[in-house]
């Protein structure tokens, strides 16, 4: 089974069909024969609008997912409901996804410039794509407006005047949530196994970790291999503490601190008492001894005398 997303871009179903056409099919190998179903998503006018700076004329708010496979895989398929779009009677065979909200720029994987232009490496370009004998560091300084950071679009700081200020989404046009891939994947029943083409932001290997699905994913750079285990693990560790989840550990939890427990003191060196008002300070041990012999002297001063 293939599964591809269109970005909201039509005319694709030929394209995507015509790659999966072999010569074994046109010698008339049955298994090599793909039948189709198209998926539908209609993503919340509003969170679309939220992520952009200024909203003008009409908001696109579809994207197709073309799910390709044999037929007797299709036609077989079980049915299912929702987990949790749309209404609560409806399964896997309708066609339509909707309402589905797009994550907050904040809520997507961020990064400071740098390090996102380390992970991206040479996939990093233009919009458009490169110029003939252009330089994209040249092009990037050359920019007429930068792109927002998180902290700008959550109103928290104004514009940035250079690139290194804040942090960025690493993919910008990155639609599909967690919530939406387990969804998808729920739909066509898919639970053996998942090989990623396109990594990107994560979510659909985040999706398959809590599906419990064995997953493999190809990654742009080594870099952006080495960030995806240590964000995969992070988001494992997480649901290992969360006491909802079905990977909750409580041996695992016990060794979280948790923000409501007070934190241990630090160990200190004693602070000297401070004597109570009106209450006098005790003589040091050496002055206490030396006026008792000043004391026994006097006695015997006044016993001599006595005499």
């Amino acid at each position: 089974m293939f599964i591809f997303a269109d970005g909201g871009r039509t005319g694709l179903t030929t394209r995507f069909m015509k790659s999966l056409t072999d010569k074994a099919e046109k010698s008339g190998n049955k298994d090599a024969v793909k039948s189709k179903r198209i998926l539908t998503i209609g993503y919340e006018q509003e969170s679309l609008q939220r992520r952009r700076r200024t909203v003008r004329g009409w908001t696109p708010q579809l994207e197709n997912v073309y799910i390709i496979a044999q037929p007797q895989m299709l036609n077989s398929m079980p049915t299912r409901k929702r987990k949790r779009f749309g209404e609560a009677s409806s399964t896997n065979k309708g066609t339509l996804l909707a309402p589905v909200p797009v994550p907050r720029f904040e809520e997507t994987w961020t990064l400071p410039w740098a390090t996102k232009k380390d992970l991206l490496g040479p996939f990093r370009m233009p919009v458009g794509g490169r110029t003939d004998g252009g330089d994209d560091e040249e092009e990037e300084d050359e920019e007429d407006e930068l792109p927002p950071t998180v902290q700008e679009l959550a109103g928290q700081r104004k514009k940035r005047k250079t690139r290194a200020e804040g942090e960025e989404p690493l993919f910008y046009q990155s639609l599909k949530s967690v919530e939406l891939w387990e969804e998808v994947l729920h739909s066509v029943c898919i639970n053996k196994a998942v090989v990623a083409f396109t990594v990107g932001d994560g979510n659909l290997l985040e999706a398959c970790l809590k599906l419990n699905i064995p997953a493999v994913g190809f990654c742009m750079t080594p870099a952006h291999m080495s960030s995806m285990h240590e964000r995969l693990v992070k988001k494992l560790l997480d649901l290992m503490a969360d006491a909802t989840s079905p990977f909750f550990s409580a041996e695992y939890a016990q060794t979280i601190p948790s923000a409501s427990t007070p934190a241990a003191p630090k160990p200190h060196e004693p602070q000297p008492e401070v004597p109570k008002p009106g209450v006098p300070k005790p003589r040091p041990p050496k002055a206490e001894k030396k006026d008792a012999e000043e004391d026994r002297g006097e006695d015997d001063e006044e016993s001599g005398n006595s005499e």
